[in-house]
């Protein structure tokens, strides 16, 4: 624990649940409370581990896989197409139309 922390928390000359009588934090029970923040965490974050399991199993299946593959393929399709309907005919400059026939 920093000594800024144990200084706030533990004062010289006063024991207590946390502290002992020379102002220092108790070792064991340092190391019990960050062990509890620990577990606790771990243990409010699993849904979340499950939850993200299942997107990703789902998002990497064989059938999405596929339907994304798919669906590259048609929209690759549709621009070629759409390119190919977007070829104009060249238009007549200025100077073509001056000239007299």
């Amino acid at each position: 624990m920093s000594k800024g922390v144990s200084k706030k928390l533990c004062t010289t000359g006063e024991g207590t649940w946390f502290c002992n009588d020379d102002g220092k934090p108790k070792p064991g029970v340092a190391i019990g409370l960050s062990l509890l923040f620990g577990v606790g965490t771990a243990l409010v974050c699993i849904p979340f581990y499950r939850r993200i399991r299942t997107s990703v199993n789902e998002e990497f299946s064989e059938d999405v896989l596929e339907r994304k593959e798919e669906a590259k393929k048609a929209k690759a399709a549709a621009a070629e197409q759409k390119t190919a309907d977007d070829v104009e005919a060249p238009k007549p400059s200025a100077g073509g139309k001056m000239i007299i026939r």
